[in-house]
């Protein structure tokens, strides 16, 4: 796993709590292998549900307000409830649910 990025992305969990409550935060992706490239994203799986009644590419656009640092990043942004509807489906929230890292 990069730890670096892992250093990176709880840095970016606590300035994101500060004004919205996280239900969850996953990093998955190629990072949390061993096998990534220097220019490998970051991927974020986000949950919260302060994304009630906010469009999803608005949900995106205000992660990337607290977004940093040097390194692309991909941001998957749900209310608990729509998490809740694909965890058990073959998804992208499946995948980061058996591969990812709690944050």
């Amino acid at each position: 796993m990069d730890k670096e990025a892992f250093v990176k992305i709880k840095e970016f969990k606590t300035e994101v709590e500060e004004d919205i409550p996280l239900d969850m935060l996953l990093f998955f992706g190629s990072r949390t292998t061993d096998h990534y490239r220097n220019d490998s994203d970051i991927d974020l799986m986000i949950v919260s549900e302060g994304f009630k009644g906010v469009n999803v590419l608005d949900r995106v656009a205000k992660m990337y307000d607290y977004w940093t640092f040097m390194c692309p990043v991909d941001f998957i942004c749900f209310t608990p409830e729509e998490f809740n509807e694909r965890k058990n489906r073959f998804s992208i929230v499946s995948e980061a649910l058996a591969t990812g890292v709690a944050v």
